[in-house]
């Protein structure tokens, strides 16, 4: 809940839908859900910030991946789409991809 009431306090008229707790928790449910299924079950999710703009707040998504260079990449192209499709406007996310050995 704590990263929920982070996402409602960081300006989330950037997403597409009225701004409810329950519409947050909905949208960062689907958010790891696509992660998850694109990169794996190694997903961790956190409230980040820019070092050099401490007030530029986001959501960070971690996936540690064991994957070929060409999949990650394919696969990063098409969790964009599917973010783009899940919350069009919002564009306080990120995602850090740790390929594994």
């Amino acid at each position: 809940m704590h990263l929920v009431a982070s996402l409602m306090s960081m300006q989330l008229s950037h997403l597409s839908e009225p701004h409810t707790m329950e519409v947050a928790t909905g949208i960062l449910s689907a958010l790891v859900a696509v992660t998850t299924r694109l990169f794996g079950p190694d997903v961790s999710i956190a409230e980040s910030y820019d070092p050099e703009h401490p007030q530029d707040k986001y959501v960070q998504l971690s996936v540690k991946v064991k994957m070929a260079p060409t999949d990650i990449v394919r696969a990063e192209g098409e969790w964009a789409r599917e973010i783009a499709r899940i919350a069009p406007r919002w564009d306080r996310l990120r995602l850090l991809i740790l390929p594994t050995s």
